[in-house]
């Protein structure tokens, strides 16, 4: 029995430089996770928004405003992303929607939809240390 048996083996090295598309998306994706996180605990009861390895305070994306509608915001590093021409968050009923709405976003973070908007919020971020 070979080992090439048992595993789908490729030829594919791991590369030495890793490209800013997909670290961009990573970093995305990662403080998507992290929304989610709150929202589940939200609809569990549990009401703490802070890291449990740093103890430092994660800020929630979204928002309960008078008339009991959800807005969430899609955020790259502190900067709120525009989604659409003069659009800055989603409109969600409930937190169930809010996590239909992460879930989403991720999608399209993965497949690329978001690339132009991450690129210019990056580049935009950029600037900002070159004063």
């Amino acid at each position: 029995m070979k080992l090439s048996n048992k595993l789908n083996l490729s030829n594919t090295k791991k590369p030495t430089t890793r490209d800013g598309i997909i670290i961009r998306r990573n970093n995305l994706i990662n403080s998507i996770n992290k929304q989610l996180n709150i929202v589940n605990d939200r609809m569990n009861g549990i009401n703490s928004t802070t890291n449990g390895l740093t103890n430092r305070k994660i800020p929630e994306w979204f928002w309960l405003d008078s008339e009991g509608n959800y807005f969430l915001s899609i955020k790259y590093g502190k900067n709120t992303l525009e989604l659409d021409k003069g659009k800055h968050s989603i409109l969600c009923k409930d937190l169930k929607d809010v996590i239909t709405s992460l879930n989403t976003v991720k999608d399209l973070v993965l497949i690329g939809e978001l690339d132009t908007i991450l690129e210019k919020s990056s580049h935009d971020m950029r600037k900002n240390f070159n004063r």
